[in-house]
């Protein structure tokens, strides 16, 4: 089933975009539903919506300024039904606004794009704006099992507007100034010339992404990156690659090496501001999200060992996530995890392999995003959903995983010495047509991946 987007403008005036922007949709695997809405006084708040689309797009641009005011308030009636607020549909905006209006537009929309669109800046938000939904899913389904077990939990929606973002710009600095100017006042950059400045900056300092300003002679900074997503406080930090078009080749080689995006230079001001933005909203948003869920989780049924959501909990929740995989079309993973800590330390007795298993996950849980979830299943084997995750990305990240626990020695005081962990990963989809009982044999059975 092909993901639906439901373009809503209003009842008078055509948009000559409209046929790009619905090809830019189509393109993209998403059926279009125009709907011209009734903007007459005595016409419903709330727009009339046909099942429930996967995003919703506000046509200011096709629409008289004067009706703009009323297309607002509808949209805004529509975000506060209980079908959106259920759903978590974003809504985003395309107009052709002032500066002023746009800042405005941002507080009430999930993003406003300022036509005309270009493939690339659509492209882009538009990734970030699903994955902000799944998140968001994440967070309606996270509360309604926390629910079942008697906790409150509530559902923090993604910040909007941000004015106090801070930016680490790595490299010959040749995009700082525009990276500067197309930024609002409030919005930081630090430049560092070399890697040995940068890393000394991400030691001392917080920063919301990097942006590496890439020529051809700075190839040096791929193994940067690399480095970036082997440590565990940098793994998901946002990394925008920016680069001439004559280094497009090398920054895609960026991009394979755990870049987040790149965009290549001479660029205008609103196609950074959207993508820095994206990234910066996507970042904090799961960053508030882990925070909430791991407060949230010393109040549900807990492993005793790890201190880890239970299996009880995690299953509560693996049967709501195998549910709404019917609805809503996005690709979720599941994970398996077994940890070994025998080999070589045959001399561990039972309790020292309990503090071996539950040091392992408290790595394990520092090394999943905030919107994910993991549990052990039992003894020392593990278990964790990866919302809104291919498997190819998914088997990404768990060889991060892997290579991380595998090279990080666990301190128990044996003969003084620490021992080694060692995991093996493996990987399924959901589909929504399995059972709780079905996906964990698979996993750990036939796995579709193993890693």
């Amino acid at each position: 089933m092909s993901k639906t987007a439901l373009v809503l403008v209003g009842d008078e005036g055509s948009n000559p975009d409209a046929v790009l922007l619905n090809r830019f949709l189509e393109d993209r695997g998403f059926a279009v539903d125009t709907s011209r809405l009734d903007l007459s006084p005595n016409s419903p708040d709330i727009p009339q919506v046909p099942n429930s689309p996967d995003l919703v797009i506000l046509d200011l641009v096709s629409s008289p300024v004067e009706k703009h005011a009323r297309l607002i308030e509808c949209s805004g009636q529509l975000r506060a039904s209980e079908k959106f607020r259920e759903t978590q549909i974003p809504i985003v905006a395309i107009t052709a606004a002032s500066e002023n209006q746009k800042l405005y537009l941002l507080s009430r929309f999930d993003d406003v794009f300022e036509a005309p669109i270009t493939d690339e800046q659509f492209h882009a938000r538009l990734q970030s704006l699903m994955r902000l939904s799944t998140m968001r899913r994440e967070a309606v389904r996270r509360s309604k099992t926390s629910h079942k077990f008697g906790v409150g939990l509530p559902v923090l929606p993604p910040p909007r507007i941000i004015e106090d973002a801070r930016f680490l710009v790595v490299g010959k600095g040749m995009t700082f100034l525009p990276l500067q100017n197309a930024m609002p006042a409030g919005n930081s950059f630090i430049g560092a010339l070399t890697q040995l400045m940068a890393e000394t900056y991400l030691v001392h300092h917080t920063f919301d992404a990097i942006i590496i300003d890439m020529d051809e002679k700075q190839d040096h900074l791929i193994g940067f990156i690399e480095s970036l997503r082997n440590n565990p406080r940098f793994f998901d930090l946002p990394i925008l690659v920016t680069c001439p078009e004559s280094a497009v080749e090398l920054a895609v080689t960026a991009l394979a090496s755990g870049a987040t995006d790149l965009i290549s230079f001479p660029f205008d001001r609103e196609q950074i501001f959207g993508r820095l933005m994206a990234m910066v909203r996507e970042h904090r948003y799961r960053n508030q999200l882990g925070k909430l869920f791991r407060e949230a989780k010393n109040l549900t049924p807990t492993d005793e060992l790890t201190h880890l959501y239970s299996d009880k909990f995690f299953n509560e929740h693996l049967g709501a996530t195998i549910t709404d995989c019917k609805d809503f079309q996005r690709p979720v993973a599941l994970a398996g995890f077994t940890i070994s800590v025998d080999g070589q330390n045959n001399t561990l007795n039972p309790e020292q392999k309990e503090t071996a298993i539950a040091k392992a996950g408290r790595v394990l849980q520092d090394l999943i995003r905030g919107e994910d979830m993991i549990s052990r299943l039992d003894h020392e084997r593990f278990v964790a959903i990866f919302p809104d995750m291919t498997l190819e990305s998914a088997a990404t990240a768990v060889r991060r995983i892997r290579a991380v626990v595998n090279h990080t020695p666990v301190s128990l005081e044996i003969n003084g010495n620490p021992i080694n962990l060692y995991l093996e990963g493996a990987l399924i989809a959901i589909s929504g047509e399995e059972t709780r009982e079905s996906l964990i044999r698979q996993l750990f059975e036939d796995p579709e991946i193993s890693i």
